[in-house]
């Protein structure tokens, strides 16, 4: 069901002005109506954080959102391209959502097991769905022209990469299954992602 709701939405992305007058109409109305959709998601992403259960909708977002990315040109040109409430999209709202909990993790003292693997867990879906998008051969120009083309989205960029891509200190912590996924397969995705980002910009000392 979920995989028939996003060809609808991206075969609708995808449609030509030609229809007749009465198609228009209709359209217009499926226009608004997944225009609603993309807000409410897009809305999960940036409502407050305070629980697991918050962190854990947002991986669920990410989710959809890379199954979209799979869907050919429209998918991933949907996370770049469609514009969102403030002059956003998709990218941007990640990116933001990334850096965040990011903030999160460093400044939180001892947070709850369960915020740290939703956490964890989240920060993990982030980073596949971008290595995904700048690794694509149909995709990565346009992905990572979008991530770099403006100072914000590129200094957001940077400063995800670069901050996962370093091992956590666990402050005298005892290193569980969640804290190794951090600061090995957490550490590994944004270490490649970062690669990707530097070697577009004309870095390749990275």
């Amino acid at each position: 069901a979920l995989n028939y709701t996003i060809d609808l939405i991206l075969s609708h992305e995808e449609k030509n002005s030609s229809d007749t007058e009465n198609d228009s109409e209709v359209n217009l109305f499926a226009t608004e109506a997944f225009g609603k959709i993309f807000e409410g998601l897009a809305d999960c992403l940036t409502s407050p954080r305070k629980t697991s259960e918050d962190l854990e909708l947002c991986r669920n977002v990410i989710m959809i959102l890379a199954l979209a990315a799979s869907s050919g040109n429209s998918g991933y040109e949907l996370l770049s391209n469609h514009k969102l409430p403030q002059d956003t999209n998709f990218l941007m709202v990640i990116l933001h959502l990334l850096v965040a909990e990011i903030d999160s993790e460093s400044t939180e003292f001892r947070p709850k097991a369960e915020i740290l693997k939703a956490r964890t867990l989240l920060m993990r879906e982030i980073l596949i769905l971008l290595n995904r998008l700048v690794s694509g051969l149909s995709s990565s120009a346009t992905i990572l022209k979008e991530l770099t083309k403006s100072r914000d989205m590129a200094s957001l960029t940077v400063d995800a990469a670069t901050r996962l891509s370093r091992k956590r200190n666990l402050l005298g912590q005892p290193e569980n299954s969640v804290q190794r996924m951090r600061n090995t397969e957490i550490m590994d995705l944004a270490r490649i992602f970062k690669r990707r980002v530097f070697a577009f910009l004309g870095d390749n000392t990275i």
